[in-house]
């Protein structure tokens, strides 16, 4: 390991808002914790009990230099992990949110394959997703165990997946060079981790899950529907819009539309208008490429305010009768 880094990995949990969960995130990981690893907490302006908790499990447990606790006002999600990252000091980076936990061997996993390939630029896992409704499933990037350069071919395969969960991956701090999470939106993962994958990346595939996610009914992507999270959608679409020569930019910004329509679907016929009137352009460019959408998605695109009706009328109309 170069002696220009201090540790091997980094981890960064930013906290906010997670009193009922930061324990069981801390408990999972700290024990895991070696000389090689550093592990920074960023407080953004937590206004609950979250910190006040980390700080007693941390005052009971043997200290470790190599635990930070930095404090910020609140910023979201994606300054804290900026303002995190500012300060790693570690070779490698993960990120970590603070209402989900790791499996026991997630640090063995991860370290053993940044010493078996030093080379290695992203490195994808697994996880399970759990969920009070319907159990614990899982999630699935990482299809085989082993090295992979990235072509065309398997780049299509992860935009298909359309997982750019941030605590998916652990990133070799070279490909971070210049990259920051956009701060003031929402969906931050998927406004920016794409644009980290090019053919020829290095990637390690690990076909195990080494993370829990907990999927929660008020977080941000499972929540209510506001419109700064239809604006920073549409920040998105604006972006891969400028990608598509690449086929798998084309992926994303297909997926991009969806959601967009998901979303405004479920809102006033008046403001789904100004959506359409806003994204007319896309449509006409999708309108050859429907071939491989399913039939309803197809007419939702092709006949968007007849579609609207089908789904918030007469759709109510038959659950009446």
């Amino acid at each position: 390991m170069s002696s220009s880094y201090p540790y091997v990995l980094s981890i960064i949990i930013p906290v906010y808002g997670v009193e009922d969960y930061i324990e069981a995130c801390i408990t999972s990981l700290l024990p895991q914790l070696s000389s090689e690893v550093e592990c920074i907490i960023v407080d953004d302006g937590c206004k609950d009990r979250s910190i006040e908790i980390l700080e007693a499990y941390l005052a009971t447990h043997s200290s470790q230099a190599n635990i930070r606790i930095i404090h910020q006002e609140n910023q979201g999600l994606s300054m804290a992990r900026n303002n995190g990252y500012a300060v790693a000091k570690g070779q490698y980076i993960a990120y970590l949110d603070s209402d989900d936990y790791v499996e026991p061997h997630f640090l063995a996993r991860i370290l053993e394959v940044i010493r078996q390939t030093p080379e290695v630029e992203l490195i994808h896992f697994n996880a399970l997703m759990e969920n009070k409704q319907y159990g614990t499933k899982p999630l699935v990037l990482a299809e085989q165990t082993g090295l992979v350069y990235a072509d065309t071919d398997y780049l299509k395969r992860v935009f298909l997946k359309n997982y750019w969960y941030t605590w998916l991956r652990v990133y070799n701090r070279k490909l971070l060079k210049d990259f920051q999470f956009p701060p003031n939106h929402f969906y931050e993962d998927m406004l920016s981790i794409p644009f980290l994958y090019r053919k020829g990346l290095i990637i390690y595939e690990i076909a195990e899950p080494l993370f829990r996610y907990r999927y929660r009914a008020d977080s941000i992507t499972n929540g209510e529907i506001k419109p700064e999270h239809i604006k920073s959608l549409e920040y998105g679409l604006s972006l891969y819009r400028d990608k598509l020569e690449n086929p798998y930019f084309q992926i994303l910004y297909e997926h991009l539309i969806l959601a967009l329509f998901e979303r405004n679907l479920k809102l006033g016929f008046a403001i789904y208008s100004k959506f359409l009137y806003r994204i007319h352009h896309d449509l006409d460019y999708l309108q050859d490429k429907l071939q491989h959408l399913n039939r309803e998605k197809r007419l939702m695109l092709q006949y968007p305010k007849l579609f609207y009706w089908y789904k918030n009328w007469l759709s109510s109309r038959r659950s009446i009768f």
